[in-house]
């Protein structure tokens, strides 16, 4: 029998994510009204360990399988790659432009004072995204359900976690893009890449529209 890593469904992915919340419960208990007190900074430090806490959940559950949660890193700059990259850019001028003629409220999610902030937006959150929501989550869905079908459920857990009016339609085209990436290209790194594309291309039409 071919041994699967874990999650290997809806249920245990929910479950699997939801155990990143974890490392909260001390800290709400000691103060309930943290999460209204906290700044960007701290929010993003308490994200990171949430993105951690999940990693771990899963390492320490597939102890015994860990060589099956390796994807590769390298991938080729082909056209494949160069179509993505273009989809990416395109996606976020479009949504950045209706957002900023639409939406009075348009502003940056961050600014350069919150030089660790824009770090953790812009190289951490693709990384710990990507190795969860592709490298962990959908690999393990790729066990049990057709690959459209695969896609679409890990697209529909990474939207749930970016639930914004801003980011829900951008996450939702991301997580399919991203998840169809990984899946013909089997390489971690390409939509690392991509993610990471994406949040750049978003924070620098954010600051021309606003400049």
């Amino acid at each position: 029998m071919n041994e699967r890593i874990f999650p290997s469904n809806v249920l245990t992915s929910v479950l699997l994510l939801l155990s990143g919340f974890l490392c909260m419960i001390p800290l709400l208990i000691i103060n309930p009204d943290f999460m209204h007190n906290a700044d960007e900074q701290t929010m993003g430090l308490f994200y990171h360990l949430i993105c951690i806490t999940i990693i771990s959940v899963a390492l320490v559950v597939n102890y015994k399988r860990i060589s099956l949660l390796v994807s590769p890193i390298a991938f080729k700059v082909n056209r494949f790659f160069l179509v993505c990259v273009s989809i990416v850019i395109v996606t976020q001028l479009l949504s950045n432009f209706l957002l900023f003629y639409f939406k009075s409220t348009y502003q940056l999610d961050y600014t350069i004072e919150l030089s660790w902030f824009m770090v953790g937006a812009i190289v951490g959150a693709p990384i710990f995204e990507e190795f969860i929501f592709r490298g962990i989550i959908l690999k393990g869905l790729l066990q049990k359900y057709s690959p459209m079908w695969a896609i679409a459920l890990s697209t529909l857990l990474f939207a749930l976690l970016h639930p914004t009016l801003a980011q829900l339609p951008s996450a939702i085209i991301f997580g399919a893009l991203f998840g169809f990436a990984f899946y013909k290209t089997k390489s971690i790194g390409l939509t690392i890449v991509l993610h990471f594309v994406a949040n750049t291309s978003s924070l620098l039409i954010k600051y021309w529209l606003l400049s």
